[in-house]
């Protein structure tokens, strides 16, 4: 069987005949197909802390995929999809795998708007393909080895819920925001993982943070909290507490919901969550128990 490098390579030769004829279609063509190569940032940042595309680049190779996308389409998704990826063997990436890790990794890395509607449609694609099951089920029963390969899985396209509840919290809209964050809830509602352990410790300042299930909780609470929902501080007590029910992280709301506690006159509890606070980030290797007490204002005695 061919690979899928391969595969592309013979498409975009297709297409170029076909339908980039003159010089300015084969360019953004090239560009378009540039667009899902930035998959290959994801690996390069996390082994080496550095991009070789710049975000004006992402931008530009994003315009002209919105341009070929009907054409990647028809041409790539009907093939039955696979991911059986260690590192991002190029060989072995479906051309939809590459669209939904580039479409994550433009807004999670360079925060690009424009990536909004890519991280739906990838999402809605993918969905239509592949059976939905919760990537911590699937890490549990051994179906991926690659701890790299774990945090950066197309089949986690539920991340993207994610990603569109931060997109439209930057913007205002708190509603909308809530509904991506509890749709990404629903469909990882345990994945917690504690980043020092799944990442390499020596890349632990430099990478960025893959979301999970604890954050996700966290903010729906915190935006509960600052809606006109009569409820909304009972759902947001109830988030918090689902939230520490996970292992616990640097992401715990342990101090937001000490501060709720608190003002609703529990302070003994308050202070528990807070000692909490504490001896989660001291748990950490020493290195990074340093760096976390000295970003949150922790003491270190």
């Amino acid at each position: 069987m061919p690979s899928w490098e391969s595969e592309i390579v013979r498409h975009r030769r297709v297409l170029s005949r076909r339908r980039a004829r003159s010089v300015e279609a084969r360019a953004s063509l090239d560009s378009a197909f540039a667009f899902l190569r930035v998959a290959f940032e994801v690996y390069r940042w996390h082994s080496e802390a550095s991009l070789t595309t710049t975000k004006a680049q992402v931008l530009e190779h994003l315009e002209h995929f919105e341009r070929w996308r009907a054409e990647f389409e028809a041409r790539f998704l009907p093939v039955r999809y696979r991911h059986k990826s260690d590192y991002l063997n190029p060989d072995e990436m479906h051309p939809l795998g590459l669209y939904v890790i580039s479409s994550q990794f433009a807004w999670h890395q360079y925060k690009l708007p424009e990536a909004g509607p890519h991280l739906k449609h990838s999402m809605d694609l993918v969905r239509s393909l592949i059976p939905r099951r919760p990537l911590e089920e699937r890490l549990e029963e051994g179906e991926s080895t690659d701890l790299y390969g774990r945090l950066e899985d197309p089949r986690f396209h539920g991340v993207n819920h994610f990603y569109l509840g931060e997109l439209a919290e930057q913007s205002g809209a708190e509603a909308e925001a809530i509904r991506h964050y509890l749709e990404f809830i629903e469909c990882e509602p345990a994945f917690s993982p504690r980043n020092s352990h799944r990442l390499n410790r020596d890349f632990y300042q430099l990478s960025f943070f893959f979301p999970g299930t604890v954050e996700a909780l966290k903010r729906v609470a915190l935006l509960f909290l600052r809606s006109k929902d009569p409820q909304g501080r009972e759902r947001a007590r109830s988030c918090f507490e689902k939230a520490l029910e996970l292992p616990a992280s640097h992401h715990s709301p342990f101090r937001e919901y000490a501060t709720l506690l608190r003002e609703d006159g529990d302070k003994t509890r308050a202070l528990h969550l807070e000692e909490e606070w504490r001896r989660t980030l001291a748990s950490y290797p020493p290195e990074i128990s340093r760096t976390w007490s000295r970003h949150y204002g922790v003491s270190e005695a």
